[in-house]
């Protein structure tokens, strides 16, 4: 229960108390002298008030004992969609439908309600129109009222697999071959490898395309497959996958062009800020004196002789 998350009504229910002390204390984020961690999930006003998700482990330690002797059940932090695009979202999807949750479910005034805002084409909290249609409006006031509108339950949820590969090579090659999860990877990190070579040496996309998808189809016969019985494009190699490994263009102009690898480096960016008058002296050839603190005297001037560059 340590990363759990609980709702505000939860939580009154389980302490005994009203929903609104729990969210005046959500508000103050303390709780009987405890600071507690507390997350928005919904700022609609009215009487049901904000809603906020509260981490278990925040709590004082005698409320967590009572959590786990009433075997409350927390939410998943994962399932929640908590940050500024969330909140905006389900906020302005909750605006467009709160005239149609005024009125009850299967009323012939709800439904009057839907009827009159279908076709209409409203600016979105994305800043595009939207054209609102019978079908999407009924599936956000089903949601709605499903989750009890907490949770920003009508922000579109982030996929779980964000950012990682859906495919190992491309789904034509992953239906056509019978390697296991194991073996499948094995040979994309192979094929991987052997682009990115032939990008370090300086390969045109062309060519680099044509000879990993050449080299995919032997690793897949010596692996067990028979890519005669493959359809073509099952070893057409996916522009992402060659676009991945394109930073290594820079192996080949270190290589090949020296000047060019270091112009491209990265340049210091010199600036006076905290700095104070005299910390930094820059000489040209002219003969000066420039003052400069020592031990045995605060300023002592030197000889331009001295310091001066040649």
């Amino acid at each position: 229960m340590t990363s759990a998350w609980i709702t505000t009504y939860d939580l009154a229910i389980a302490l005994g108390k009203s929903p609104q002390w729990i969210r005046q204390c959500c508000k103050a984020s303390r709780i009987d002298g405890t600071t507690i961690d507390t997350l928005l999930t919904s700022s609609v006003g009215g009487s049901s008030g904000s809603q906020y998700a509260i981490r278990v482990s925040s709590l004082p330690a005698a409320l967590q004992q009572r959590l786990r002797d009433l075997n409350t059940d927390a939410i998943d932090l994962d399932a929640l969609r908590i940050d500024e695009r969330g909140l905006a979202e389900h906020n302005w999807k909750l605006s467009i439908i709160r005239p149609i949750l005024a009125h009850p479910w299967g009323s012939s005034e709800r439904r009057a309600a839907i009827r009159q805002l279908v076709g209409k084409v409203v600016l979105g909290w994305d800043g595009k129109p939207w054209t609102l249609k019978e079908t999407t409006l009924e599936l956000w006031i089903r949601t709605y009222e499903e989750n009890n509108g907490l949770h920003l339950c009508l922000a579109k949820k982030v996929r779980q697999d964000k950012g990682k590969a859906r495919v190992m090579l491309r789904k034509e090659w992953d239906n056509a071959v019978p390697f296991d999860a194991a073996t499948c990877a094995a040979i994309r990190h192979e094929v991987k490898q052997y682009l990115r070579g032939l990008i370090k040496a300086g390969g045109t996309k062309k060519k680099v395309l044509e000879l990993t998808s050449d080299k995919l189809r032997d690793i897949t016969a010596r692996h067990g497959g028979n890519p005669d019985a493959m359809p073509v494009e099952a070893f057409v190699i996916p522009l992402d996958f060659y676009r991945e490994e394109l930073h290594f263009r820079k192996v080949y102009r270190h290589k090949k062009d020296r000047k060019a690898s270091h112009d491209a480096k990265p340049r210091i960016l010199r600036t006076i800020e905290n700095l104070k008058p005299m910390d930094v002296v820059v000489m040209d050839v002219h003969h000066i004196n420039v003052l400069i603190a020592r031990e045995n005297a605060m300023m002592t001037p030197y000889p331009s002789h001295v310091i001066s560059e040649p």
